[in-house]
């Protein structure tokens, strides 16, 4: 009997000890591999990409900067994505655009797994990262080969888009945040097009956009008719969700059925998100 008491001494502490280690060990493994998500500095600026852009305003759209989600083992926090533009103004596949970006202030770390890609460990705000990638791309010197022709200046509607509720400068994106909705709108002119986005906060910052082609001579018909319409019908989550059922059965505007119906969930509006999800094969809805 004493012996039979003092095995069972041994072993059953032994048994909840390696239980407990299981159930820390389950609890981790979520989170194994991935660092915690460092908070950013403030913007250094209200636009620092501005400062940045020497006068290569389609500088804002071909290099852009979101969250990595989730951060990788190396603690990369963000993400640089190249457009193909990106050619006018540097070789990709020759420019040394790491090492540019790693000797810009504020940057700890950069990797650059793709030609057109870049991971940045910073924790510097998303725009003062925008602006260090254009400063480090116009750093690099443009391709071999013939000088790009220079570009007419794009035409000043800033007080037509004043006049709107958007703040932004010549030339440059033009923005409207909507208090309260956690929602900005953003109008921007490139050579010969248009685009009004709408964008929520998160690495997939854009909700909608839409585009539109424009001359000197029509670019504020454009404006008044098209972009600043778009805008004034999107102003909140429910009127963005009741444009897309809108479109039902035939289409779902400015976004895919399958992520517009997404979307709606994630906000709530599951009855738009199951009407999206249904009728995006053009049957028609019932009665709403």
């Amino acid at each position: 009997m004493p012996a039979r008491l003092s095995w069972r001494l041994l072993v059953v502490p032994r048994l909840l000890a390696a239980v407990a280690l299981i159930a820390w060990a389950l609890v981790r493994l979520p989170f194994a591999g991935h660092p915690p998500r460092p908070a950013r500095h403030p913007p250094s600026a209200p636009d620092p990409v501005a400062a940045a852009l020497r006068g290569a305003e389609d500088l804002r759209w071909i290099v852009t900067a979101d969250e990595l989600d989730p951060i990788d083992e190396a603690g990369h926090n963000t993400i640089i994505t190249l457009a193909d533009e990106v050619s006018t103004y540097a070789d990709p596949a020759t420019a040394d655009l790491a090492g540019a970006l790693a000797a810009q202030p504020g940057i700890d770390a950069v990797d650059r797994p793709d030609r057109e890609v870049l991971l940045v460990r910073t924790r510097l705000a998303l725009p003062d990262v925008q602006a260090a990638a254009i400063r480090a791309l116009l750093t690099t010197g443009p391709p071999a080969g013939p000088a790009p022709e220079p570009r007419p200046p794009l035409p000043d509607v800033a007080a037509l888009m004043t006049a709107g509720g958007f703040t932004g400068e010549r030339g440059a994106a033009f923005r409207r945040h909507l208090p309260g909705r956690d929602l900005t709108q953003v109008i921007e002119l490139h050579d010969g097009w248009l685009m009004a986005a709408v964008h929520e906060p998160g690495p997939d910052r854009v909700v909608l956009s839409r585009s539109w082609e424009w001359t000197p001579a029509d670019v504020h018909r454009v404006l008044e008719r098209e972009a600043l319409p778009f805008c004034n019908a999107t102003t909140s989550r429910r009127a963005i969700v009741d444009r897309w059922v809108h479109g039902l059965p035939w289409h779902v505007p400015d976004r895919l059925p399958g992520e517009a119906a997404e979307t709606a969930e994630r906000w709530g509006f599951f009855k738009h998100a199951r009407d999206l999800r249904r009728y995006g094969g053009h049957q028609p809805p019932g009665p709403r």
